[in-house]
């Protein structure tokens, strides 16, 4: 919460949840009493209601299975090779943001495409 309001100069309105108990706690919803915010939780068990976030695991996976296909990798670099595609997704255009990527949106940091590397 802090980083957002650090990084944007002001408090979210509201924040989402999947329902899950470890993180709509009573701390949780005094931190939104006190900040404004409104706590949405989605429908228990009903993966289908988390759309973008969804979709986006369901990209990291299958370039984490790529890069294990093709390079034939142990499973102990599972957990690499999810960060090394989450940064690539990070490091792409979109629809939503066709003349930045998300990491350039953010107003003070660069984004450099040298640091991009091939999985190897």
């Amino acid at each position: 919460m802090a980083q957002v309001e650090w990084m944007f100069g002001k408090a979210p309105k509201w924040m989402r949840f999947d329902n899950g108990k470890e993180l709509v706690d009573e701390r949780t919803r005094e931190l939104a009493v006190k900040k404004g915010m409104e706590i949405q939780t989605m429908a228990p068990y009903s993966p289908s209601h988390n759309g973008m976030a969804e979709c986006v695991n369901h990209s990291l996976l299958n370039l984490a299975h790529s890069m294990f296909l093709r390079h034939g990798l142990p499973p102990y670099l599972w957990d690499k090779a999810v960060s090394h595609g989450t940064y690539l997704c990070n490091h792409m255009l979109t629809s939503a943001l066709p003349e930045k990527n998300s990491v350039q949106s953010v107003p003070w940091k660069e984004a450099g495409y040298q640091a991009l590397e091939a999985w190897t």
